[in-house]
């Protein structure tokens, strides 16, 4: 079986925080399961600075560190930023950030 890269972003679908997590975690450890593109669901760490952002359907980046994935959530504008960084044309990036901005306000 081939290694495939998929897209490092995604949207929460079930979380927890733990509050009181094992030895060697600190306080609080949100875990996430995150959808991927094509559907894969990826089990990640969360920052604990972030437990407050949490939400199911909330659109999020996957972060790879020393093996460990963690996953880390994006604002309206952090959001804009990563799409226009990618490679395309302009219409393309402006219809992308259209259409997750249309998403992110529907959803509220």
């Amino acid at each position: 079986m081939a290694p495939e890269t998929l897209p490092a972003l995604g949207e929460i679908l079930s979380y927890t925080i733990l509050y009181s997590p094992p030895a060697g975690f600190a306080a609080p450890l949100p875990i996430a399961l995150v959808e991927l593109a094509g559907g894969v669901r990826f089990l990640c760490h969360g920052h604990g600075e972030q437990a407050g952002r949490y939400r199911i359907g909330r659109q999020v980046a996957i972060e790879e560190m020393d093996g460990i994935y963690y996953v880390s959530t994006l604002t309206l504008r952090e959001r804009i930023g990563l799409v226009w960084r990618r490679r395309g044309e302009a219409e393309e990036k402006i219809r992308s950030i259209l259409r997750t901005t249309f998403r992110r306000f529907r959803r509220r």
